[in-house]
C-alpha cells in the first residue's frame, strides 16, 4: 500500500495500471511481477462563500501529481476567482475567514507549497471587507481599505483649505480618528467611515473664535471698552485763580449789589459784582427820577475760581465698541463682536 495510491501488479516494469495475473498449478518458471501504483484523485469543493460571482467550483486533485479543472484532465495552475460585493477576494484557505492553510491565493494561483490532501475535502474563500471612507471639506488617503477580517486599518485625513479636523464630526462602526489619521477596527463586513471637517476661523487681537448661533455662527467676541462721566457733583471749595478784571459800565441811578456767578458743578467760574465807581453824579447826564438817589456810575467786578474737592454726584458708564464691530448686551455684560475670518 502506498498513502494516497491505488496498488496493484503488472507483468512489467514498464506497465502503467495493475495486470491480472493468473498462476496455474503447473507452473514450473519463475514469474517477476511488478507493483503499479496509479495517484487517487480527490474532489476538491471551492466553497465561495456567498460570492456575487461564483468562479471555479471544483479541483480535482491528483495525489502527489497535479491539480486539475476536470477528474483525471490536465494539469491547471489557477482558477476562475469568484466575486463579492463590497469584499475583497484573498484567496481559499481550509478553514473560514482565512484561517487554516492558504490552498489558493488571492490571484486565483494554487499555491505550489500546499500539502496535497489524501481525502476529498472541502476549501473556503476568503473575504476581506471594503471599508469605504467618505470625507466632507477633507479628503482621505486611500479613500477605499480592504482590510482583514475582524482586523484593523488606517487612513489618512487631510482637511480642504479653510477647515479643520479638530472637533470634526467621525461617524461609522469603529471609526475613529486622532489628529489626522482614521482609525477603524474589528471589521468583520463592509462599511462606511464618514468625516466631516469644520471650518477653520481666525479672529484678530488673539481672540479664540467661537460659534454662537445667537450672532450669526462664528465670531470672534471681546469685551466692549468703557468711558465715565460724573454729574451732579457739589464743589466743596474754590481757590481764586484769576482777577480781580474790572470793567466800567455806565451810570445809573442807585446800584445794586449782585453776584452773577456761582458754583454750579463747573470745575472753575468767574463770580462778577456791581459796585458803584468814583465820580459824581454830574459825570452822568440824566436826573434821577426818584428824590434821594444819587445817579452814579458803577463798574463791574470779576474774580476767577477753581474748584478743589467734589462731593456728592452720580457715575454714568458708556460702553462702546470699536469701528467695524458690534455691541451686544448690556451694563457690565457689554461685548463686541465680529464675524470671524474663514481660512
Amino acid at each position: 500500500t502506498k498513502a494516497g495510491y491505488t496498488c496493484g501488479w503488472a507483468k512489467t516494469s514498464s506497465a502503467t495500471s495493475a495486470q491480472t495475473i493468473t498462476i496455474s498449478e503447473s507452473q514450473s518458471t519463475t514469474m517477476n511481477v511488478y507493483a503499479v501504483c496509479n495517484s487517487n484523485i480527490y474532489t476538491i469543493t471551492l466553497n465561495n462563500q456567498s460570492a456575487t460571482s461564483a468562479g471555479t467550483g471544483t479541483l480535482y486533485e491528483s495525489y502527489g501529481v497535479r491539480y486539475s479543472l476536470t477528474s483525471g484532465g490536465s494539469a491547471t495552475t489557477t482558477i476562475t476567482k469568484p466575486t463579492k460585493t463590497n469584499y475583497t477576494f484573498g484567496g481559499y484557505y481550509t478553514g473560514t475567514n482565512g484561517s487554516g492553510t492558504q490552498i489558493i491565493n488571492a490571484s486565483g494561483s494554487i499555491v505550489s507549497s500546499n500539502t496535497y490532501f489524501s481525502a476529498a475535502t472541502t476549501v473556503y474563500a476568503y473575504w476581506k471587507p471594503i471599508v469605504t471612507v467618505s470625507c466632507t471639506n477633507c479628503t482621505a488617503s486611500p479613500a477605499s481599505l480592504s482590510v482583514a477580517y475582524n482586523g484593523s486599518a488606517t487612513s489618512t485625513i487631510t482637511a480642504s483649505s479653510g477647515y479643520s479636523l479638530t472637533d470634526a464630526t467621525v461617524s461609522g462602526t469603529g471609526c475613529s480618528l486622532a489628529g489626522t489619521t482614521l482609525t477603524v477596527s474589528s471589521v468583520t463586513s463592509p462599511r462606511t467611515c464618514s468625516v466631516t471637517a469644520k471650518a477653520s476661523y481666525t479672529c484678530p487681537e488673539g481672540i479664540t473664535p467661537e460659534n454662537n448661533s445667537s450672532l450669526g455662527g462664528w465670531v470672534c467676541i471681546k469685551n466692549a471698552s468703557v468711558s465715565t462721566s460724573t454729574t451732579g457733583e457739589t464743589c466743596d471749595s474754590y481757590s481764586q485763580t484769576g482777577g480781580p478784571h474790572i470793567t466800567e459800565t455806565g451810570c445809573s441811578c442807585g446800584y445794586s449789589h449782585k453776584n452773577i456767578g456761582s458754583p454750579g458743578t463747573s470745575s472753575s467760574y468767574t463770580s462778577c459784582d456791581y459796585y458803584p465807581n468814583s465820580g459824581t453824579e454830574s459825570q452822568c447826564n440824566y436826573i434821577c427820577p426818584n428824590s434821594g438817589d444819587a445817579q452814579i456810575r458803577w463798574a463791574e467786578i470779576c474774580y476767577d475760581y477753581t474748584c478743589n474737592s467734589w462731593s456728592g454726584g452720580y457715575t454714568t458708564y458708556n460702553y462702546y465698541c470699536p469701528s467695524g464691530w458690534t455691541k451686544t448686551g448690556s451694563g457690565s455684560s457689554t461685548k463686541c463682536y465680529k464675524a470671524a475670518t474663514q481660512g
